[in-house]
């Protein structure tokens, strides 16, 4: 008799979500890929998707992110800390990540055209909750950034597969910080085999890597990450690419067991964020 592929799951919509993928703001790369979700419509979802905490960024920017970063803290600025701002970070140098000519020729133009690029410093750090890298195409921080980010203990939250590969991840910001690191998208994105499970070793490596869910919409890929590392899985529902109760949907009926998949649910982000207290409060 063969194993069920998915879960019998009926309604999850009780248990406590932290997400903590989601972009807010306008991007100003005029790509169908990133939609504007306003902090005021997310926050609409919250609670019909049973999301109690959430982890925000401003989407992908080419004129840089400090004033978007500035705006967007203030506007979720909540004594309860149900929004956790991550400051989205930007460099002048393009690391090659790959091989891949395009990015090659990304790199030398960002070379060519450096001074017109914002250059993160660690003062960009301050009263934010994490930080958010997209290293091939935003840049690495330096080396004074990264060492303010480890000092503060900032997660960091780092989008993982093609062009941003897991094993340069562990490469250059994982062996470099002891904060907690998040690959984002099981550090698959789009759907690369070969990441997800050099992801998954890396995670089951390093006592501070998570695998966020977001972009994962690979049924067997989840199950494959959750089977062997259940206790590094966080829900991200990368919206508003995809909405937040239909992302968990699809995280809860790839986990057939109800401690597990509730531990993805919060229980990851208690351990990275703290715990929230369901009156409001994170302790």
């Amino acid at each position: 008799m063969s194993t069920s592929i998915f879960a019998p799951r009926s309604e999850f919509d009780d248990i406590p979500l932290t997400d903590c993928h989601v972009h807010i703001g306008e991007s100003d790369t005029n790509e169908i890929y990133y939609p504007h979700l306003a902090l005021d419509e997310y926050r609409r979802l919250m609670a019909p998707a049973g999301i109690t905490r959430a982890c925000v960024f401003a989407p992908l920017r080419k004129d840089g992110y400090r004033q978007i970063n500035a705006r967007l803290r203030t506007a979720a600025a909540d004594p309860r800390r149900s929004i956790l701002v991550f400051a989205r970070l930007a460099s002048r140098d393009i690391p090659l990540t790959e091989p891949a000519p395009w990015l090659v020729r990304y790199k030398l133009h960002r070379h060519l055209t450096g001074f017109f690029h914002e250059q993160a410093t660690p003062d960009d750090l301050v009263g934010f909750d994490g930080v958010k890298l997209l290293p091939h195409l935003d840049g690495c921080p330096s080396r004074d950034v990264l060492a303010a980010i480890d000092e503060l203990g900032l997660p960091l939250l780092v989008h993982g597969g093609d062009f941003c590969s897991p094993r340069w991840i562990e490469r250059h910001l994982i062996r470099h910080t002891r904060a907690p690191v998040i690959i984002a998208h099981l550090g698959s994105f789009p759907c690369a085999e070969r990441h997800l499970k050099d992801a998954v070793a890396i995670a089951a490596r390093h006592e501070q890597v998570y695998l966020d869910t977001s972009g994962a919409w690979h049924h067997e890929y989840l199950r494959y990450a959750v089977r062997r590392i259940p206790k590094k899985i966080i829900f991200g529902s990368d919206a508003p690419l995809m909405h937040p109760l239909v992302a968990w949907r699809h995280v809860s009926h790839a986990v057939a067991d109800d401690i597990t998949l509730e531990w993805i649910a919060h229980g990851a982000a208690d351990e990275i964020f703290g715990c929230v207290d369901r009156s409001g409060g994170v302790s």
